[in-house]
């Protein structure tokens, strides 16, 4: 990594800073991304916009025209949790408050080693001369479900209903398949019949304790 430039003499670098914690995947991807960006725009005064176009890959959004404006949308975000400032691990994301010297605030993405890339690369500030500063850290995505095989054995299978019964082709088959066409032919022969059958098994299905399909 090249040299970081100092922080501004209004602002202070981080004190008290701990050795960095390992970060979780995504937080890595976002360290590298935020460091990709910074260095190919190198402004000052943009450090929202490139920070938006950090985490916008990541299904991250964020509105607003102020960097101070992050803090609220991240709080509600139940992929952040808020964590102390002296734990920085990277792609934590830093969020300073406005202030009367600074009315847009200022939001970075931490890098491990004392840096941060915004707009640009430079040495960690602090909200020393900014309102009130939160770090956010993405949190681990959960392990996946367990995915339960389904058995391998084959399904029961029903028969077509106008498949004929079972023996058909078969002397006794045959006997049965010609008294089902008989009994047929004789039901569409006497529709008065039919009817009837229709109504009792109406009456059947209204019989109390009897099943309704």
């Amino acid at each position: 990594m090249p040299a970081l430039p100092p922080p501004a003499a209004s602002e202070q670098a981080v004190t008290g800073l701990r050795s960095d914690s390992p970060p979780s995947q995504m937080g890595a991807a976002i360290a590298d991304r935020a460091k990709l960006v910074a260095g190919r725009t190198g402004t000052i005064g943009w450090c929202y916009a490139a920070v938006k176009s950090v985490l916008m890959p990541f299904g991250i959004e964020l509105f607003g025209r102020a960097a101070w404006m992050a803090a609220a949308q991240l709080l509600k975000d139940k992929r952040f949790q808020v964590v102390p400032g002296k734990e920085l691990c990277p792609g934590d994301i830093m969020v300073h408050g406005k202030s009367r010297s600074h009315p847009d605030g200022h939001i970075a993405v931490y890098l491990g080693n004392d840096a941060e890339a915004s707009d640009h690369l430079q040495r960690v500030i602090t909200g020393g001369t900014y309102g009130r500063t939160l770090v956010f850290r993405v949190k681990q995505k959960p392990a996946a479900p367990a995915v339960r095989v389904a058995s391998s054995a084959a399904p029961d299978r029903q028969p077509p209903k106008n498949a004929l019964p079972l023996g058909a082709g078969t002397a006794e088959g045959t006997d049965h398949t010609a008294s089902l066409i008989l009994s047929m032919h004789g039901a569409i022969a006497n529709p008065a019949g039919d009817r009837e059958a229709i109504a009792a098994s109406e009456a059947d299905r209204q019989t109390p304790g009897s099943f309704r399909i």
